[in-house]
């Protein structure tokens, strides 16, 4: 019962923080995650990148530096963790070789959760990126508009073609496979365009033929959990890549009817955040973006 009550705590402190966020009428996902400037989240002595809903909890803290470890970690760097500050938690499974009365072995997975510090969190460590943070300048327009042409040109052998933006609409039609757009002029910023661009090619990765993720395959009514799961998926997707590409999410015009559509789902369901971010995190890396050195 002590381990099951664990693995429920872990979710619903991750859902209780969105949901916090969100009533406080702040999208946490939909501001540019700063800490992907220079590379993505991971543990100091490891260097392993954090995956699936780890990935996208450490980035919700709006660190700069990718760098996170644990109270001992940064101990054993001859550093220590600032008086008063609150660590972030991850999860990890811990798997049990067990062998029953037939004389079978069998494995047990358990969910565990431990506790890691930013870099920024500690003092005594010498941070590499400090360098960088100080020197930190916003990209210009012009630029950013050049780095989402980029990151859509990588995507085009695994997104599927975009239509000439002959309507007023952006959506994805799996039955069709085609992702459409209105036409660039009619977005209030380039920002907007790219980051409603993303969010369509984000749906895009949930096709039969890709990740056959079920907010894509299955029919599902608009307004419902799974359709609220869909579009938190495109959306902390979408938010990844306009990070990536250093431009501002403005992708969401009617905030608060998407506010009120997430809470409502995420307090009928605690699990929805934790596996919507996984299911991102799998696009994220279907698209590829992680292939790089980080």
């Amino acid at each position: 019962m002590t381990k099951k009550k664990t693995k429920i705590d872990v979710y619903q402190m991750l859902t209780d923080k969105i949901i916090s966020k969100l009533e406080q009428g702040e999208i946490p996902w939909k501001k540019p995650w700063k800490s992907v400037q220079f590379g993505y989240p991971k543990n100091m002595i490891s260097k392993k990148i954090y995956k699936g809903a780890n990935f996208f909890n450490t980035l919700l803290e709006d660190r700069e530096t990718p760098l996170w470890v644990t109270f001992k970690q940064a101990q054993q760097l001859g550093g220590k963790v600032k008086k008063g500050e609150n660590g972030t938690s991850i999860v990890y499974f811990q798997f049990l070789d067990k062998i029953d009365d037939d004389g079978k072995s069998y494995v047990i997975p358990l969910v565990k959760r431990s506790t890691v510090f930013n870099l920024e969190q500690c003092e005594g460590i010498e941070n590499p990126f400090q360098e960088k943070i100080d020197s930190l300048n916003r990209p210009s327009a012009f630029n950013n508009i050049e780095s989402c042409e980029e990151l859509v040109k990588s995507f085009m052998d695994k997104v599927p073609t975009i239509e000439n933006h002959h309507d007023g609409r952006a959506y994805y039609m799996p039955s069709a496979d085609i992702i459409s757009m209105p036409k660039k002029i009619r977005f209030h910023s380039e920002q907007g365009y790219y980051a409603t661009l993303f969010h369509e090619m984000a749906h895009s990765t949930g096709h039969q033929d890709r990740l056959a993720r079920p907010g894509i395959v299955d029919r599902i009514e608009k307004g419902s959990q799974k359709y609220a799961k869909e579009e938190l998926v495109a959306e902390l997707t979408s938010a990844f890549l306009c990070s990536k590409a250093g431009i501002e999410n403005d992708v969401i015009d009617n905030n608060a009817a998407y506010i009120q559509n997430w809470l409502g789902a995420l307090k009928n369901d605690k699990m929805l955040v934790y596996d919507a971010m996984k299911e991102a995190f799998k696009a994220i890396e279907y698209l590829g973006i992680l292939n790089e050195a980080a």
